[in-house]
């Protein structure tokens, strides 16, 4: 029985599709708080590099708008907020992450004319 190349692309594709579709979910606290505290241990991981983006794309979205980041905050400065309010808020853990850093960001840096 002789396969085609195209259909081993198919099979592959369709396999790919599977798996990233599987993994498609999104973050709560819990996750976050994880992978924030092996980042403020100095644990380097691609899960940390993931929620830096993460944390620093919703920070850009919400700026000027209902967060307003001082121009000299730094990414590691944005984090250890998120961090921070994360360990003092424990009861927003059940929210989305993106709620989460958007809460964390407004409480330290709301934008005082909006």
């Amino acid at each position: 029985m002789k396969i085609s190349r195209l259909s081993l692309l198919v099979a592959f594709m369709a396999t790919l599709i599977a798996c990233t579709t599987a993994h498609a979910e999104f973050w709560g606290g819990t996750k976050l708080i994880q992978i924030l505290e092996d980042d403020m241990r100095g644990i380097a991981t691609f899960d940390i590099g993931i929620v830096t983006g993460y944390v620093m794309g919703v920070a850009d979205a919400a700026a000027g708008s209902t967060v307003c980041l001082p121009s000299s905050v730094t990414v590691k400065q944005t984090k250890q907020v998120v961090f921070n309010y994360m360990k003092n808020h424990p009861d927003s853990w059940n929210h989305t992450a993106d709620i989460i850093v958007i809460d964390a960001l407004r409480e330290t840096w709301p934008c005082r004319n909006k």
